[in-house]
């Protein structure tokens, strides 16, 4: 009977996750792999050094953006909302710019992580374009 009650509470202990499990898998080097377009089947292959994402624990991030011949560095700080569900990433400055301090939707974005785990994050835009809804797909890095 013993052994039965040690091993319900081992599953019990083992299957409850903490508040920072996700935040550890995601403080990382992200790099992305791909995208997905609308309701697409296929991914859209895209080089590594597009866009590389920097999360640290302390809420800050970096993000490296390579596209068209064009060179961003932006910063900011991310959160979670209280599922953990949705991720959200404030904008501090582009290119050592500072961002005037307000409530403007494009200082402020949101995503819906699809999935994170020890080598894989994926999400998407809370609120698509009108026409065009991406997925991202970033593989880890460190």
């Amino acid at each position: 009977m013993k052994k039965y009650i040690i091993v319900i509470l081992s599953v019990i202990l083992l299957s409850m996750k903490s508040d920072d499990d996700r935040k550890t898998l995601l403080c990382h080097k992200w790099i992305s792999f791909g995208y997905k377009q609308n309701t697409s089947r296929s991914l859209t292959a895209i080089g590594p050094s597009k866009h590389e994402l920097f999360f640290k624990k302390d809420g800050t991030y970096k993000e490296l953006v390579n596209e068209h011949q064009s060179k961003f560095k932006i910063t900011g700080t991310w959160f979670f909302n209280s599922d953990q569900t949705k991720l959200g990433m404030e904008i501090s400055t582009i290119n050592g710019k500072k961002l005037p301090p307000n409530q403007d939707s494009t200082k402020r974005t949101k995503y819906i992580v699809l999935k994170l785990t020890n080598d894989t994050l994926i999400y998407e835009d809370e609120q698509p374009l009108v026409y065009y809804k991406f997925d991202w797909y970033f593989v880890r890095k460190d």
